[in-house]
């Protein structure tokens, strides 16, 4: 799966260097010397790569880059404006010092995600990166089929976050209850999905593009389609 956005996003493997360019362009000055950049710029994230991986390892070329340069800095606050799957790939907004309070208004905005699901087989993750736990008949269906039922997923939805999610649950993350074993009933949210298309479809693997709500779980809403227009089941590859 991948997300899109309109921006134009540094590969993680080369932000050492990027950063160096962009320092003077994306970040202003502030008066604490922990905390002396801050500015919001693009980030593409690599497959099996977490969110907070890329986090990280930001952090740590721009503490590196103080300790090289003789600069004072223990610390300084890195942030991204809302999660990726580590089975995705795409653009990931990062945020430096000051700038973190500012990523609300990504969170809370508007994504544009190509999603590519396998009919047939349901896994624990809802992804392939899970283990198959569920096994239905692969529907014979064309891409015109798929895309006659998509209009009844438009505007303003409910779903299930999956078990698999980063969502605090009594104290700990979903994912983390998961792995143990504990079943933990998640609330349904309302999310709002702009557009769905179907762009391709040759079964059991079909392509999708949505443009949807910040918090929509993409894994989730095609999962929930198949279910509910073939009785079978399907995850993203």
């Amino acid at each position: 799966m991948r997300r899109l956005l309109f921006l134009r996003p540094f590969p993680v493997q080369t932000l050492k260097k990027k950063l160096s360019i962009i320092k003077p362009r994306f970040f202003c000055s502030v008066h604490s010397p922990s905390t002396s950049l801050s500015g919001i710029f693009p980030v593409r994230k690599p497959l099996h790569y977490t969110s907070f991986d890329v986090v990280k390892q930001i952090r740590s070329i721009i503490l590196q880059d103080y300790k090289n340069s003789g600069k004072p800095c223990k610390w300084i606050k890195v942030g991204h404006g809302g999660t990726l799957d580590p089975f995705a790939t795409g653009v990931l907004v990062i945020a430096v010092g000051s700038t973190c309070s500012q990523l609300e208004r990504f969170l809370q905005g508007s994504k544009r995600y190509r999603a590519t699901l396998k009919f047939g087989e349901e896994t624990d993750t809802l992804d392939n990166t899970g283990t198959i736990v569920d096994t239905k008949p692969v529907p014979n269906i064309s891409i015109d089929d798929i895309r006659s039922v998509l209009p009844r997923y438009m505007g303003v939805i409910e779903q299930v976050p999956p078990a698999y999610s980063a969502i605090h649950v009594n104290g700990k993350r979903a994912y983390e209850w998961a792995r143990k074993g504990v079943a933990i009933e998640l609330p349904k949210r309302k999310v709002r999905i702009d557009h769905i298309e179907c762009t391709y479809c040759c079964m059991p693997i079909a392509e999708f593009s949505i443009e949807c709500s910040g918090g929509t779980y993409i894994r989730r809403l095609l999962s929930d389609i198949v279910q509910q227009e073939w009785q079978t089941v399907g995850h993203l590859t």
